[in-house]
């Protein structure tokens, strides 16, 4: 069975429900996909200013952290981050950076790669998102699976 990583930051709880109806659908088609999250000190701090993101707190923070090791046990890599000014999320940009070894040794090259993003505004502010996390799976040598 092939193991799909999905690896998501989460704020307002978008991306989590994206992120676990995209595992559910693929379970049902026999792959082993695991949810994980990436690192958010201040996600509490959210969850107090934002009804939704106080909503998937609990079920956010109990995802288990991504991996540098969790990556090259992966089929697949499917990436989920909100928009921030552009650009992925501070928080998904800083996990993608611990990852820079990878890319030398070129651990993942060959595995299949995907994202998505949640955004609130329509000026290519999520294109230019998706961009950022392809050009680190293309930096990977990994394959790109765009969805629809």
């Amino acid at each position: 069975m092939s193991r799909c990583s999905i690896i998501i930051h989460s704020v307002s709880g978008n991306i989590f429900i994206l992120g676990s109806c995209l595992q559910e659908k693929l379970k049902a088609k026999g792959i082993d996909a695991r949810l994980y999250r990436v690192e958010d000190a201040d996600l509490h701090i959210w969850a107090n200013q934002e009804d939704s993101a106080n909503d998937y707190l609990e079920d956010i923070l109990a995802l288990p952290l991504a991996t540098e090791e969790l990556l090259k046990k992966s089929d697949m890599i499917i990436l989920g981050a909100p928009t921030r000014f552009g650009n992925m999320t501070a928080e998904m940009k800083a996990f993608l950076d611990t990852t820079f070894e990878l890319s030398e040794d070129r651990s993942l090259a060959g595995t299949l790669f995907g994202c998505f993003t949640s955004c609130a505004h329509s000026i290519c502010e999520g294109s230019h998102a998706l961009d950022s996390m392809l050009y680190w799976g293309q930096n990977m040598g990994m394959i790109h699976i765009p969805f629809g």
